[in-house]
């Protein structure tokens, strides 16, 4: 889903930059190699349940605000709050 897209925006614009806000550390590694240099990232905790945690989710929440636009998980409460703090563009992708 998000794969399809990245590729659309590079073959598009070579110098396109994504950041990547998940807490999926497998598709965080996959994207990285996938596209070296188009993926932006924090090398935070992943873990909802301790205090660090959240505290750099806060982070990624405000740097994904921040962006042009925001490709979204259907149902991504996460996304749809960065959305609304950021007024930027929002996206939803849907699996078929």
């Amino acid at each position: 889903m998000f794969e399809q897209i990245i590729h659309k925006e590079i073959e598009n614009n070579q110098d396109v930059k994504f950041f990547l806000a998940t807490d999926d550390s497998q598709v965080k590694a996959y994207l990285i190699k996938k596209f070296p240099g188009a993926i932006h990232t924090n090398d935070f905790e992943l873990n909802r349940t301790t205090r660090k945690g959240i505290e750099n989710a806060v982070i990624d929440l405000y740097m994904l605000s921040k962006t042009e636009k925001i490709y979204a998980s259907h149902g991504s409460s996460f996304s749809e709050t960065a959305f609304h703090m950021g007024e930027t563009k929002l996206e939803i992708l849907k699996t078929n």
